[in-house]
């Protein structure tokens, strides 16, 4: 299984303290961004859609990004109705 850890960046929206994280070897996952101030992470998916997940943990965010599989972790971490989540509209 390949690793998806890639370099990750930090911006600053709205004063939180954002991290983005590409994923390139997901069939499913494009992108994650993680707010550690609000603890909401952000996905997009390789349609475009994006999902908004609130109360989640910076350990969950750094399982994700190191995951052999982040379609699999996503379906196994977020398909169970743990998260709180709403779409963002396009």
């Amino acid at each position: 299984m390949m690793n998806n850890a890639t370099n990750p960046t930090t911006t600053f929206l709205g004063g939180s303290r954002v991290q983005t994280h590409t994923v390139p070897a997901s069939k499913v996952v494009k992108e994650l961004s993680y707010d550690t101030v609000l603890a909401e992470l952000t996905v997009t998916i390789n349609t475009g859609e994006r999902y908004v997940y609130s109360g989640v943990s910076e350990e969950v965010f750094e399982g994700f990004k190191t995951a052999p599989s982040a379609g699999h972790y996503f379906a196994k971490v977020f398909g169970q109705g743990t998260y709180t989540f709403h779409k963002l509209s396009a």
